[in-house]
């Protein structure tokens, strides 16, 4: 259960503002991305330089915080997550820089992990088995509904987009899901999901 004695921030206001953070422990959602180098928190909405990223780093303060930082870390570099995940973390943001192959400008320590999901990529046109995505649909004259990627798939094969729940769709929705192949496709979110056949 969410401590409500923790302020909640976002990863936008605490990279604006992080003189005022630092050392302060507060909550907050973000996409945490694994690279090569090290983990990493980013916001689509306000996308840091290179200078500026928050790297990432892990403070749990008992084992069963310990154990569960292990367990999401694993998670996250399996197939399912492919290096991305969408959590809530509570931590606090130090003043710490790394300038070599980990690059960053400050670190957020996390204590432990609120939630931890893989992350809904922006389709851009190519789907991978298993993932999820969310694009921009686009409703044509008739009914019949797109998405604005067109699919792209290798040459010498054949696929399409089939909606398995569009009588589920919220009409004034402008953010849809798909999801390419699983056994029973369900409404993901705010969107609906798509089965990639071919």
């Amino acid at each position: 259960m969410a401590d409500p004695e923790i302020p909640t921030v976002t990863l936008c206001e605490l990279a604006s503002h992080s003189g005022a953070y630092f050392e302060k422990t507060v909550r907050l959602s973000a996409l945490l991305e694994q690279w090569t180098e090290g983990q990493y928190l980013t916001d689509e909405r306000c996308p840091l330089s290179h200078d500026d990223q928050i790297g990432v780093g892990y403070a749990p303060q008992d084992d069963k915080q310990r154990e569960s930082a292990q367990r999401i870390s694993s998670e996250i570099q399996s197939h399912e997550y492919a290096g991305k995940a969408e959590v809530t973390i509570v931590g606090r943001l130090r003043n710490i820089s790394a300038r070599h192959f980990y690059w960053y400008g400050t670190r957020f320590d996390i204590a432990y992990f609120e939630s931890a999901r893989p992350a809904v990529a922006r389709f851009e046109g190519y789907l991978e088995e298993g993932r999820t995505y969310r694009a921009q649909g686009v409703q044509h004259e008739g009914g019949e509904l797109t998405v604005d990627s067109r699919l792209r798939v290798p040459f010498h094969h054949a696929g399409r987009i089939e909606w398995t729940n569009l009588g589920d769709l919220d009409r004034v929705s402008v953010i849809y899901c798909l999801r390419l192949g699983g056994s029973k496709p369900s409404p993901l979110g705010d969107g609906f999901s798509a089965r990639a056949a071919g």
